[in-house]
C-alpha cells in the first residue's frame, strides 16, 4: 500500500514537472515548483535566472511581475514588467487565457485591494482629525495611482485629501488629472471646482461647477454653488435664475430657507423689491 501510493505521487510529481517542463527551462520550472511550495526567495532568484535563459518569455515576465513586485509593493516596476511582457509577446497565453487579460485582471485586483485600503485610512482621519492619518491616506493613495495611473476615481479622492492637508497647489493638479480621466463624470468637476473656489479662484471654478451641474441638474449642492459663483462674479439676474432652479430641487426645508434668503437680497439689490417681499415671505 505504501509502495503505490510513493507510486503515484512520484507519478504526479513527474506529470507537474513534465507539463511545465514542455517549453520552458530548468531555470523556470525550478522556480514554479518554489511558487507552489511557496518559497519566495526561491521563487524571485529562479524567476530571474529564467529571465536570464528566456529574455522574450513574455510569461516569466508576468511571473516576476506579480510573484516579486507586487509582493513588495514595487508597483511602478510591477508595471514596466507587465508592459514589457505586452510587448515581448502580445500574442501570449498563460492558462489558456490572454496574456493582456490576466495583467487587467491582476491590475484591477491589487488597485481594488489598494484603493479599498486607502479610502478606510481616509475615513479614520475624518473621524479623528489626525493629519499624520490623512498622510498615511495620501501616501496609500500614491501607491494606488501608480498601479493603474489611469484610474481617474483614485485622482479624485487623492486631490480632497491633498487639499484637507492644506496642499491647495497639489490638489489643484490632480483634480485636473482627474477631471481629464472623468470628464463626464459629476463628482470630479464638482470636487475641483469646489477646490478652487475654497482657494479664491472664482472664475477658474466656474467651468467645472457649471459642469457638475450640467450633469446633476437636481443637485441642489451643486446649484446653490454655481448661484453663488455668478453672484461673486457680478452675474446677478443668472444668480437669481440658478437661485431659483435651486429651490425647486431643494427639498431639505432649512436649506430651502436659506435659498429663499439668498434669493430675497439678490432680488432687492437687483431693486426687484416685490419679488424680494415674496422670497423673504
Amino acid at each position: 500500500m505504501y509502495f503505490k501510493q510513493l507510486a503515484k505521487n512520484v507519478i504526479s510529481v513527474i506529470a507537474i514537472l513534465f507539463l511545465w517542463g514542455c517549453g520552458s527551462s530548468a531555470e523556470y520550472t525550478t522556480a514554479k515548483m518554489a511558487i507552489q511550495d511557496e518559497e519566495w526567495e526561491k521563487a524571485e532568484e529562479f524567476l530571474f535566472k529564467a529571465l536570464e535563459v528566456e529574455p522574450a518569455n513574455a510569461e516569466v515576465m508576468v511571473q516576476i511581475g506579480y510573484h516579486v513586485h507586487a509582493k513588495k509593493e514595487q508597483w511602478i516596476e510591477m508595471n514596466k514588467i507587465f508592459n514589457f511582457a505586452l510587448e515581448a509577446n502580445p500574442e501570449a497565453k498563460i492558462n489558456s487565457r490572454p496574456i493582456s487579460e490576466v495583467i487587467k485582471n491582476y491590475r484591477n485586483m491589487f488597485w481594488a485591494e489598494n484603493y479599498n485600503k486607502s479610502v478606510r485610512t481616509y475615513n479614520d482621519y475624518k473621524n479623528s482629525k489626525d493629519k499624520k492619518i490623512l498622510q498615511k491616506a495620501i501616501d496609500r493613495f500614491e501607491q494606488t495611482v501608480n498601479i493603474d495611473p489611469n484610474e481617474g476615481q483614485t485622482y479624485s479622492i487623492l486631490s480632497t485629501s491633498y487639499y484637507e492637508l492644506g496642499n491647495n497647489d497639489k490638489a489643484i493638479e490632480i483634480g485636473k488629472k482627474a477631471v481629464e480621466l472623468m470628464p463626464n463624470e459629476f463628482q470630479p468637476n464638482m470636487a475641483l471646482g469646489q477646490i478652487l473656489s475654497f482657494s479664491g479662484d472664482k472664475k477658474g471654478s466656474l467651468k467645472y461647477i457649471e459642469k457638475a451641474s450640467e450633469i446633476e441638474p437636481s443637485n441642489s449642492t451643486a446649484i446653490t454653488m454655481l448661484a453663488g459663483l455668478y453672484y461673486d462674479l457680478g452675474d446677478k439676474e443668472k444668480s437669481v435664475e440658478t437661485f431659483e432652479e435651486a429651490i425647486k430641487t431643494e427639498t431639505e426645508k432649512k436649506l430651502k430657507a436659506n435659498l429663499f434668503f439668498n434669493l430675497g437680497v439678490l432680488n432687492m439689490q437687483l431693486n426687484n423689491f416685490q419679488d424680494a417681499e415674496d422670497s423673504f415671505m
